[in-house]
């Protein structure tokens, strides 16, 4: 009796602790604006054929000969937690609005946006928006003359607290052994992990104790079955 009254205290103690860990992440994380720049292809437009009796001109305006201009698609999208205002008292944007550098340009012929679902425009080579929340994006493809590969730039510096994340596309595979936390929100993700091995821990902890007292082989087996049971889950959530 004495040990599992001092058992209830150490659990007790326990999940005060963690309720406290928990509540001092939630007070400390702080939303974070995350912009992923996607390139989705990059193709040299005037690049010569195999095929020696063919030849691509391009003229700008019909008059002006373009020698190397490139096509380059990008998908710009906010994935972080915080949702990036671009409007208004609170608005995030050190500018007016979002500016676009395209690197390694010598002319920028067009830039537009093709898709978005955040009702963002173009406005001088800059993006106009009211809110970017979580998870929007916005498809732009540009025609550049460069003799280089041009990189289309956003600088984390026109953006307060902000990180700007460069990837190139390529093809999505299907992982037909997803787990279901893939399908989760990343501030879910996180909450779900801490619980989990908060809560994890202390069960292991009072298991360990009633493995170590006297008892029947039986009674130690089940335990240690029940403790396999908390930690097997790991293998299908994370």
């Amino acid at each position: 009796m004495e040990i599992l009254i001092r058992y209830i205290k150490t659990i007790g103690t326990l999940v005060a602790i963690a309720a406290g860990i928990v509540t001092i992440y939630f007070y400390i994380h702080k939303e974070h604006v995350i912009l992923e720049v996607k390139t989705m292809s990059e193709q040299l437009l005037t690049e010569s054929t195999s095929t020696d009796d063919l030849r691509i001109q391009y003229f700008y305006k019909d008059t002006i000969p373009v020698q190397n201009l490139w096509q380059i698609q990008y998908v710009i999208r906010n994935i972080g937690d915080a949702t990036l205002v671009g409007m208004g008292e609170n608005k995030q944007l050190l500018s007016e609005n979002l500016p676009l550098t395209i690197k390694n340009q010598e002319h920028i012929y067009s830039i537009a946006i093709t898709q978005s679902n955040n009702e963002a425009f173009l406005l001088n080579n800059q993006i106009c928006f009211k809110q970017w929340r979580s998870g929007e994006f916005i498809e732009l493809i540009a025609f550049v003359e460069s003799k280089e590969l041009p990189q289309l730039i956003i600088s984390d510096r026109d953006i307060k607290d902000s990180e700007i994340i460069y990837q190139k596309y390529t093809p999505e595979i299907i992982n037909e052994n997803a787990k279901i936390i893939d399908y989760l929100p990343r501030w879910l993700v996180q909450t779900i992990k801490i619980i989990y091995f908060i809560f994890g821990g202390i069960l292991t902890l009072g298991a360990i104790i009633t493995i170590c007292q006297k008892g029947t082989w039986i009674n130690k087996l089940s335990v240690a079955i029940a403790l396999l049971s908390i930690w097997i889950p790991l293998l299908w959530i994370f």
